[in-house]
């Protein structure tokens, strides 16, 4: 009798390996990738990515690791909620719904920053490419 390799996997090994959850990797390293590029670009272009959350604050400085940060971990935590949701025999209408709002709501932080509008462009910009890949993740026909 020959043994699988599935039947080996131990069943957290299996679930790990979703479909939704690959894509989740995916899209969260391209949106990584990508706001990366969007932001080396902007600091080549002389944008500076330093500016105040509000008026009586200290200047606060973007750099290239609270891109990366912001972009993974949040992905990466609405991957596995999407996940969880899925496993659970929900659909993920509402999750895409929900990761679509947060997107365009989160743009409230870099348009209400006190920067130059280099800075202000740019991180909305990246905003926008992390919300997309969330969406584009969930769209119909990506789930398990």
């Amino acid at each position: 009798m020959s043994t699988t390799l599935s039947e080996l996997e131990s069943p957290s090994t299996a679930r790990s390996r979703s479909p939704l959850w690959r894509s989740g990797l995916v899209a969260t390293g391209i949106a990584a990738a990508t706001n990366l590029a969007i932001y080396l670009a902007g600091r080549a272009g002389g944008v500076d990515f330093v500016g105040r959350l509000s008026p009586d604050a200290d200047l606060t400085e973007v750099v290239a690791g609270h891109v990366l940060v912001t972009t993974i971990i949040p992905l990466l935590l609405g991957t596995a909620v999407a996940v969880l949701i899925r496993r659970r025999g929900h659909g993920l209408g509402l999750v895409r719904l929900a990761g679509a709002a947060v997107a365009v709501l989160s743009l409230a932080g870099p348009i209400s920053l006190d920067a130059d509008p280099g800075t202000k462009v740019l991180l909305a910009a990246m905003h926008l490419v992390a919300g997309a890949a969330f969406v584009a993740i969930l769209r119909p026909g990506r789930g398990e």
